[in-house]
């Protein structure tokens, strides 16, 4: 039997994050990991958490060529490993929707990377995020997306601190910055934590996810970490993709809005609509602030639950579209990225073979 590409960089991932966590079927293939498990190549960490590479796994990757440093420390169950869950989460999404995740600097070619803020911080000779909680750089086309995995019990962050770094030519070259808050939880439990922050600490200073929100100058957005977040970016990802749906949502019926945070006004209503795909809840605020009239807000049905119980009682009417014929009309294609199930081959052209079955563990 030979390992397939997709088998391989599963194990890299565990090797690279060095803990998958254990709750994250819909973004892990599962026959894999099962996989994983009965060759011995990975286990279950002794919380129950999180995969961990073994000593085995270890030597497969380096047969096929690839080198990880071996985790010094282990973590238990604390704040420190649900972070790494965290980050792991953002980077196997990353992994899933076809970027390549196994980066240590910027990139300057215009290719799906994510460079993972880990892979920054464990070089001994470089600074670059300083005291920063981004989880990493996803390069796309012109713009830059910038992650941060939201914890519920966290004091939030510095937001001018953050953004200046992120905005830092060294880091993401002359692309365009894009905030996404994420985190481990459906789309309403990210909303929650962005909305109703835990009282701060007394002498703390940081700012609510909130308050950074609100004063972050670039793009935004709100991304689960599940199948419809994969979608989600994919439309966040294509040039001008609000015009594109606005033209052809109101038609002939089109105009340009005077307001900064609508995308178009109907010519025969006057009211004003945005294209809501983003989930950036503050412009959803300065919309509603600015206009007497309603403002239509259009969002992908996965989305609307989430945002009408946000919305509740204030001035919006909210839309829905299949995310499905969203794709269609920018372009995109129905399927996800697909599954690498073509055999590894090793820089000298050989497979891989999968070792003995019968000196694997069984599960």
């Amino acid at each position: 039997m030979i390992f397939t590409r997709t088998e391989i960089e599963a194990l890299r991932l565990c090797a690279w994050c060095k803990d998958l966590p254990t709750g994250s079927a819909e973004i892990l293939p599962e026959n894999t990991i099962r996989l994983l498990l009965i060759l011995g190549l990975i286990r279950k960490s002794r919380c129950g958490l999180s995969y961990r590479i073994t000593s085995k796994g270890n030597a497969v990757l380096q047969a096929a060529g690839f080198f990880y440093e071996p985790d010094k420390q282990y973590l238990g169950k604390s704040q420190a490993l649900i972070r790494r869950l965290c980050l792991a989460s953002l980077t196997s999404f990353f992994w899933r929707i076809g970027a390549d995740v196994f980066c240590d600097a910027p990139g300057e070619r215009l290719d799906d990377i994510f460079l993972p803020s880990f892979a920054l911080r464990r070089k001994v000779s470089t600074n670059l995020l300083g005291g920063t909680r981004l989880a990493g750089f996803y390069y796309s086309g012109n713009t830059a997306f910038i992650p941060y995995c939201l914890m519920p019990d966290d004091d939030g962050l510095y937001a001018e601190a953050e953004q200046r770094i992120f905005k830092s030519e060294a880091l993401i070259g002359k692309r365009q910055p894009f905030v996404i808050y994420s985190g481990l939880g459906t789309l309403e439990q990210i909303l929650e934590t962005i909305l109703c922050p835990k009282e701060k600490k007394a002498r703390s200073t940081t700012d609510t996810y909130w308050e950074a929100l609100k004063k972050f100058t670039c793009p935004m957005g709100v991304v689960p970490l599940n199948e419809n977040g994969m979608r989600q970016l994919r439309i966040l990802g294509v040039p001008c993709y609000r015009e594109k749906l606005i033209h052809q949502i109101l038609g002939k019926d089109y105009l340009p809005s005077l307001q900064s945070t609508a995308d178009g006004c109907s010519a025969s209503t006057k009211e004003n609509f945005l294209i809501g795909i983003d989930c950036d809840v503050n412009r959803f605020e300065r919309a509603i602030r600015k206009e007497r009239k309603k403002v239509h807000i259009i969002l992908l049905s996965s989305q609307l639950r989430a945002i009408r119980g946000y919305l509740k009682g204030k001035n919006a009417i909210l839309h829905s579209l299949d995310t499905e014929i969203v794709e269609q009309a920018l372009g995109l294609p129905k399927k996800l990225s697909d599954l690498d199930l073509s055999p590894f081959q090793k820089q000298d052209g050989e497979y891989l073979y999968v070792p003995d079955f019968d000196v694997c563990p069984k599960i």
